[in-house]
């Protein structure tokens, strides 16, 4: 029996959905309709909702009957409850059997309106979006060997060559275990010759920075990584092609490729100087590459739970600690603001962390710090499902109509976030014996940190972390009353 947490209930294309993670941290949806009754999505929305949520695996399938289109997928599947990933090929020729099993079930449950919800969806086998019979009938044929922890670890098949590492624990699944020192990393910069002159000084300060601040950061990708990157300098409008409008940088982990602005000078203090260090974060803790003739991907977003925005959020974090100078104004700004007040309160998980283990370790990580059971993954989902909203309405609008094809949640939805936070930072910071003008204070520093550089259009109800204080102070006054 599979169990699921509701996540947020959102308006896409004029339609209403709720958003939900399982035991397991998978999401899945359902539709709501005038009436609140439930029903289960069509394949084609089942696309277009993960695509909101886990950007980028972009497939074409030019064989496919029931899509003529460029589809973007999640290359996974559930397999006796554990993620099993299905190599690209594996997947496009499985992608029609996959859609006449989710059909299958589809047509069996229709015309049937689902339970209507009090706090989650009913517990029932018959919730789960493929049956596990339907499931097991198309991934039997793969022999992926998967390491069942809480965490991300690994993901390997003999028959398909892949192996994914999300840990750097298990490099050693395809490096030998050697030291890397900052003379071999200055020594594979200097050998490259796809790198000017320009870009390896850049380099020496960032592998520098890297080694002095995290000593216990893995490094061996980076190495590998210098080996062959190239630096390319382009224009706005490549660079737009290659990324998205506006992108300052990007790294592309398939080929290992930075392109960076050709016209950026990178001096200390400059937003480009941050930009090279965002991009070459990246770079550190990601690559996929060939190794002894099979397909090895090394990725931070992770399997079990993968969020795009909190990678970035940290990757941004983690750059800008490198850096020679205090700087608040960085890339991801919101989302980086809320990890950077979670992790000052945290006293399990540092931005050596972030190197070193995927997204659900940091989730794991979360939960601990916070005694929670797997809540830490439904305030990250949120969180990215702000910004994709702000994203979405604020830069996507026809005319001065916001374009329905983006969606729109209400204001309250997000206040799970805001409660999270709180919490971790009022029982870091208030003790006992303040008074309530010192816990005011204490909720003013933390407006303030969360506000820092955010364009005002996020529309956060600042009002609601007082509130938060109130609640806080009356319970550990009642607390002292009982005492």
């Amino acid at each position: 029996m599979r169990e699921y947490r509701k996540v947020v209930t959102f308006m896409y294309k004029s339609n209403k959905y709720n958003m939900y993670l399982d035991e397991n941290n998978k999401r899945f949806f359902l539709k709501v309709d005038d009436r609140g009754k439930f029903h289960y999505v069509t394949l084609n929305e089942l696309i277009e909702l993960m695509n909101l949520f886990v950007p980028n695996s972009t497939i074409y399938d030019a064989n496919s009957d029931f899509l003529k289109e460029k589809i973007k997928i999640v290359p996974k599947v559930i397999k006796s409850g554990v993620a099993a990933v299905l190599s690209i090929s594996l997947l496009t020729m499985s992608a029609k059997e996959y859609y006449e099993g989710y059909q299958e079930e589809i047509n069996s449950t229709q015309t049937t309106e689902l339970a209507n919800e009090k706090e989650e969806v009913p517990k029932t086998k018959n919730n789960s979006l493929l049956n596990e019979n339907t499931i097991q009938n198309y991934v039997s044929t793969s022999d992926a060997k998967i390491d069942n922890s809480k965490v991300d670890t690994y993901i390997e098949s003999d028959t398909y060559n892949y192996i994914y590492i999300y840990d750097m624990e298990y490099l050693d699944k395809v490096y030998d275990d050697y030291e890397v020192s900052i003379e071999d990393l200055y020594s594979v910069i200097d050998n490259n010759v796809s790198i000017s002159q320009k870009y390896k000084n850049l380099l020496y300060e960032y592998c520098n920075a890297v080694v002095t601040k995290y000593p216990n950061a893995e490094i061996r990708i980076l190495y590998e990584n210098l080996k062959t990157l190239k630096i390319l300098d382009v224009t706005e409008e490549e660079i737009s092609n290659i990324s998205h409008e506006g992108s300052l940088g990007c790294y592309d982990r398939e080929y290992n490729i930075m392109y960076m602005l050709d016209y950026y000078t990178y001096e200390k203090g400059s937003w480009q100087y941050e930009v090279f260090f965002h991009e070459m974060s990246h770079c550190l803790r990601t690559r996929w590459c060939e190794i002894n003739g099979k397909d090895v991907e090394f990725q931070v977003e992770g399997d079990k739970f993968n969020n795009v925005i909190s990678a970035e959020a940290l990757n941004s974090l983690f750059a800008i600690s490198l850096l020679p100078y205090r700087e608040d104004n960085i890339t991801y700004q919101l989302q980086s603001n809320y990890f950077n007040i979670m992790i000052e309160c945290m006293d399990n998980y540092n931005l050596a962390d972030y190197v070193n283990h995927s997204v659900s370790y940091f989730t794991y990580k979360l939960d601990e710090y916070n005694n929670d059971d797997n809540y830490a993954a439904i305030i990250l989902d949120l969180i990215q499902i702000q910004y994709n909203e702000y994203h979405g309405i604020n830069y996507n609008t026809i005319d001065g109509e916001t374009n329905e094809t983006y969606l729109i949640v209400d204001d309250e939805q997000y206040y799970p976030i805001y409660d999270y936070i709180a919490k971790m930072y009022y029982n870091k910071y208030i003790t006992d014996d303040m008074t309530y003008d010192e816990m005011e204070k204490i909720a003013d520093e933390l407006i303030n940190k969360i506000s820092i550089n955010i364009p005002e259009n996020y529309n956060i109800n600042y009002n609601y972390f007082y509130d938060y204080l109130d609640t806080h102070y009356n319970e550990v006054k009642s607390v002292n009353k009982t005492l």
